[in-house]
C-alpha cells in the first residue's frame, strides 16, 4: 500500500476515460441487442436507451444529428445492430455507447419505417375511404405535381393531348427524390391548393429503387396530401410500387400513364358516349309516350263505356218516371171510357160539393160535355127536383 499510487475520485474516472476513450477497438465498436427502457427528450431531440442480452445490458445514446437520420423509429423490444464509440461519463463515473449508425435486425431499415408510418397514419384514420375527396369525372384543368425533366410528366402530356386536348394542364414542379424531395413536393402541392386553378391534382413520378422512391414515404407529405382541398391522384413508380402517398391519396394509380387513361377522358369515347345515351333516352323517351298514348286510350274508352252506362241508365230511368206521370195523371184514364166532371174548373170529388141548377163540365176522352145538375142522388138515398 505505501509504494502504490493514490488516486482521487477524479484521477481515476480521468483515467478509466482516458483508456476507454482511447482503445481504437472500443472507437468504433459494432454491437447487436433488444432496446429496453427508451426514451425520447423532445427539447434536446436525444434517445436514450439500454442495449441487453440474457445476461448484461448496456445504456446508449443517440444525439439529435444521429437520431433525424435514423430510417426508421425505434422501440422497446425492437433487435438492432448499432455502431457506437464508447465514452465515460466522468462526473458519475459511468459510461456508455454513443451509437451514430443503428438498423434493425430481420428487416430493412426502410421497410420498417414504412411499415411503422402505415401503421400510425392507419390508427389516424387517414387511409379511411370516408374521408377521400371525389374525383372529377370530366376535369377541366388538372395540375401535375413532378419533375419538369421526368419521363412521368411527358407521359401524362402525351396521352392528354391524345385524348383530351381540351384539358388545361398546369405544372407545379417539385424535386422528385432525395432528402429535399418531401419539402418540394409538399412546397408544390401548397401552392397548387393556393392558387386554386386546378379541379385535380396528380402527383407523378416515374419509377425506382425502394431508395429513390422513398422521399413518397415521408410523414409530413402525407399530411400535406390529406389536407389538400383539391382532390390529389397519386402515380408513383410501377404497379408493384407502393408508397405511404398511395394510401393517403384520394386515389391511387398504378403508373403516370394508367393516372393519364384515367384523368383524361377520349373526345371521340366521349361524344360515342353522348350519342348511346342519347339514343337510350330516346328510345325511353319514345316508349314512355307510347305507353302514355295507350294509357290516355285506354282511358277514354273506360270513360266512354262509363258515359254510356250512364246516359243509358237515365234514359230508362226517366222513361220509367214518364210512364209513372202518365199513369198517374187523372186524364190518363179518360182514353179507358172514363171522364171527369167539374164546377168552374173544379173536379168534382163529391155530391155535396154541387147544388142542383149548377153548370158542370164534363171532359171525356175527345171533347167536353157541358150540362146543369136537376137531381143529385147518393148512394145511400135519391132525391130530386125539377
Amino acid at each position: 500500500m505505501e509504494n502504490s499510487k493514490t488516486f482521487t475520485v477524479t484521477e481515476a474516472n480521468r483515467y478509466i476515460k482516458n483508456i476507454l476513450e482511447q482503445d481504437i477497438f472500443l472507437s468504433r465498436l459494432f454491437i447487436s441487442g433488444e432496446i429496453s427502457n427508451l426514451k425520447h427528450y423532445k427539447i434536446g431531440g436525444q434517445l436514450y436507451f439500454t442495449l441487453k442480452d440474457e445476461t448484461s445490458q448496456l445504456n446508449c445514446v443517440i444525439f439529435e444529428t444521429m437520431a433525424r437520420q435514423l430510417k426508421f423509429s425505434p422501440e422497446n423490444g425492437m433487435k438492432v445492430n448499432a455502431v457506437g464509440r464508447l465514452s465515460v461519463f466522468e462526473k458519475k463515473g459511468y459510461y456508455n455507447l454513443q451509437i451514430f449508425a443503428m438498423e434493425p435486425l430481420g428487416i430493412g431499415p426502410l421497410a420498417l419505417a414504412f411499415e411503422q408510418l402505415k401503421q400510425k397514419l392507419f390508427q389516424q384514420g387517414l387511409f379511411d375511404q370516408g374521408r377521400k375527396k371525389k374525383i372529377p369525372q370530366y376535369p377541366e384543368s388538372i395540375g401535375i405535381v413532378s419533375s419538369p425533366s421526368g419521363a412521368a410528366l411527358w407521359d401524362i402530356v402525351t396521352v392528354a393531348r391524345r385524348r383530351a386536348p381540351y384539358v388545361k394542364i398546369y405544372l407545379y414542379p417539385a424535386i422528385v427524390q432525395g432528402e429535399k424531395a418531401p419539402r418540394s413536393l409538399i412546397d408544390a402541392l401548397e401552392s397548387a391548393n393556393k392558387h386554386n386553378k386546378v379541379d385535380l391534382i396528380l402527383l407523378a413520378r416515374g419509377g425506382g429503387s425502394l431508395e429513390e422512391l422513398f422521399c413518397f414515404n415521408d410523414e409530413t407529405l402525407a399530411y400535406a396530401i390529406s389536407n389538400s382541398e383539391i382532390p390529389v391522384i397519386c402515380a408513383v413508380g410501377h404497379e408493384v410500387d407502393f408508397t405511404i402517398a398511395d394510401f393517403v391519396a384520394d386515389l391511387r394509380a398504378p403508373t403516370p400513364s394508367a393516372a393519364a387513361e384515367v384523368i383524361f377522358k377520349d373526345v371521340n369515347e366521349s361524344l360515342n358516349k353522348i350519342k348511346i345515351y342519347e339514343e337510350i333516352m330516346l328510345k325511353k323517351m319514345q316508349s314512355i309516350i307510347e305507353d302514355c298514348r295507350l294509357q290516355i286510350d285506354n282511358n277514354i274508352s273506360i270513360m266512354s263505356d262509363a258515359l254510356h252506362d250512364i246516359f243509358d241508365g237515365s234514359e230508362n230511368k226517366l222513361g220509367n218516371l214518364v210512364a209513372r206521370l202518365e199513369s198517374l195523371n187523372p186524364l190518363s184514364i179518360l182514353s179507358r171510357g172514363y171522364s171527369v166532371a167539374s164546377i168552374n174548373d173544379k173536379i168534382i170529388k163529391k155530391t155535396i160539393e154541387c147544388k142542383l141548377g149548377d153548370s158542370i163540365a164534363t171532359q171525356v176522352a175527345d171533347g167536353t160535355i157541358r150540362s146543369k145538375i136537376y137531381q143529385i142522388s147518393t148512394n145511400s138515398s135519391l132525391s130530386g127536383s125539377t
